[in-house]
């Protein structure tokens, strides 16, 4: 047998209204012809996550330093129809910068207290699943930054299709996430088929 696994989970914010969702890769689900395997030299990180990225045919944005994490979930939980055009639409390429360093920054006028509130619970609390022997939850903070999980982290904006979201890839595994309507239609316009596809190379793959 040779099985492999990811995780999905929702959290809502009953208050708010709002929704937020993580898909969780672990690293024993990939190959090494997926994503090559974490080292030491930062060649060798920037091609895992180059590689990751080509593969599931995301569009990276920008970069993003841990210390603005929390922000730029407030920006992706927002979810209004002007962020997503200005991060998704090409034609916007000349300010997309501007607009993303504004985002995380806290400076998007958008972004109102219900979104900054719940992205400081996302970032801060242990909600992202993963596997540690046994599967147990996480904070984003410490995928982040100082933390045995956070080991030549890589967090950026990317773009699936029509849909804004994180990417963090940390040595245990890969995490995308975005608020959960995003994340739903992502899914469903191909996302999810180049998951299975990776996945189902890993159980191909001989032992």
């Amino acid at each position: 047998m040779n099985p492999v696994q990811l995780y999905e989970t929702t959290i809502r914010d009953n208050d708010s209204n709002l929704a937020f969702s993580f898909i969780v890769v672990p690293n024993r689900s990939l190959t090494e012809s997926d994503v090559r395997l974490t080292g030491s030299q930062s060649s060798e990180l920037v091609s895992r996550d180059d590689i990751f990225i080509e593969q599931l045919g995301l569009r990276p944005l920008q970069r993003l330093d841990p210390d603005n994490l929390e922000n730029a979930l407030a920006g992706l939980l927002a979810n209004s129809a002007e962020i997503r055009q200005t991060l998704v639409d090409i034609s916007f390429v000349a300010s997309l910068e501007f607009h993303l360093d504004r985002l995380a920054r806290g400076l998007d006028p958008r972004v109102g207290q219900q979104e900054l509130q719940f992205a400081r619970f996302l970032t801060e609390e242990a909600v992202v699943p993963f596997e540690n022997s046994p599967l147990h939850g996480v904070s984003l903070q410490s995928l982040s930054k100082a933390s045995p999980y956070a080991l030549g982290a890589y967090i950026g904006f990317v773009v699936s299709g029509s849909t804004p979201m994180l990417l963090l890839t940390v040595p245990a595994g890969i995490i995308l996430c975005g608020a959960a309507a995003g994340i739903g239609e992502g899914l469903n316009r191909g996302l999810r088929d180049r998951l299975q596809y990776l996945l189902a190379k890993k159980g191909r793959a001989k032992p």
